[in-house]
């Protein structure tokens, strides 16, 4: 049976206390400074914990455990006498292992007791006796003991908790987690109001640490890329171009190439924050800077900006105001950045240096150069 993990992660909240804003002092391994670390994000103190037991349906007086679920059987085709010798197997055993091994499907019930080497319906979720009084008398209902699963408790603190299916009591554990009203099935799925903890898949997490890996590895890559096998006007364009995680640009203004790949590297460094998402909008710009037909696009993105860094043209309420023709009804305002750009592109390709004709692209490269800005 292969081992599988999974990690159980508290909902976060808010504490009366502040404990979610807390923060404690560490250091940094690279500089040797004093840092805060992030919040904490705890509502609950750290001692604190949670007790789960298997949720009942009182009308069919059974556990919601998830154990009659069918699988692939897993002991088919074996001998009865070899899973008796593997599993520790008793005897109430020998009716049953004849027929189970010819079967293509059992319950998960059934394959969690062989392998933990207990007696048939050890693992039942039928509910056995009762916390309910016989009407009109003061004894119970029965005097049947109650079975392991009803008396089966499983702890969760406020911090990760991991399982893992290498034992009896994590594969119950697991059962339970997956089965609970309370616990999310993953972190897409969380209600605040009604759950508490939520399920991190290890294979999951580890997808998710290793694709992002790969994405700061690619932008890695296509920052040398910029630095190597492009001019110093594509880099500097590039710096112009690319927005912070809020939408503000990195670079503005005039600045030497060297400062300019010190801002590009910044920006993907592992000390910001939002290095991840930085990293995928560089890849996505130097893919297209590679791309010829994206080419004059990133040309005219980079004539807007700086448009609208020279005050040029300004952006207010999505509208686009260009004030050296703001007379023209035409061209002066344009009811979003999209149109702007979409019309300053048309122009663009039917810009000829031998045309006498006027050209709105040519109007404002002209008008963007006299600011001293750098466009070719």
């Amino acid at each position: 049976m292969k081992n599988h993990v999974l990690f159980v992660n508290p909902v976060q909240g808010t504490s009366v206390q502040g404990r979610h804003t807390r923060q404690y002092k560490t250091f940094d391994p690279v500089t040797g400074e004093e840092v805060n670390s992030s919040p904490l994000n705890q509502s609950r103190g750290s001692k604190v914990h949670d007790i789960y037991k298997f949720k009942a349906d009182y009308a069919k007086r059974k556990l919601i455990t998830g154990l009659d679920e069918l699988i692939e059987n897993p002991f088919k085709g074996k001998k009865a006498t070899e899973l008796q010798v593997e599993f520790g197997l008793s005897k109430l055993w020998d009716s049953l292992l004849e027929s189970l091994v010819e079967e293509e499907r059992i319950s998960k019930q059934r394959e969690f007791e062989v392998r933990d080497g207990v007696d048939p319906d050890f693992y039942t979720s039928e509910m056995k006796g009762s916390t309910l009084l016989s009407a009109g008398k003061g004894t119970h209902r029965d005097a049947e003991v109650p079975t392991f699963l009803q008396d089966f408790k499983l702890v969760l603190y406020p911090r990760t908790n991991r399982f893992s299916s290498d034992s009896p009591r994590g594969r119950l554990s697991m059962q339970l987690i997956k089965n609970h009203s309370r616990i999310a099935e993953s972190v897409d799925d969380i209600n605040p109001v009604t759950h508490r903890f939520f399920i991190s898949e290890e294979n999951e997490a580890q997808e998710r640490k290793i694709k992002k890996r790969e994405i700061i590895t690619e932008a890695a890559y296509n920052y040398e890329t910029l630095k190597r096998k492009f001019e110093a006007y594509d880099r500097y364009k590039a710096a112009i171009i690319l927005k912070d995680n809020i939408g503000n640009n990195i670079l503005k203004g005039r600045a030497t190439d060297d400062k300019v790949k010190e801002v590009l590297l910044e920006y993907i460094s592992s000390s910001n924050r939002h290095q991840l998402s930085n990293s995928e909008r560089i890849t996505a710009l130097v893919e297209r800077m590679s791309i010829a037909e994206e080419s004059y696009k990133i040309d005219i993105e980079y004539l807007i900006q700086q448009a609208l860094n020279s005050n040029v043209i300004t952006a207010r309420d999505g509208r686009y105001t260009w004030h050296s023709q703001i007379q023209d009804p035409n061209v002066g305002e344009f009811t979003s950045s999209l149109t702007f750009k979409n019309f300053i592109l048309s122009e663009y390709q039917n810009y000829s240096e031998k045309s006498e004709s006027q050209n709105w692209y040519k109007v404002l490269f002209d008008e963007v150069k006299s600011k001293n800005i750098w466009v070719e």
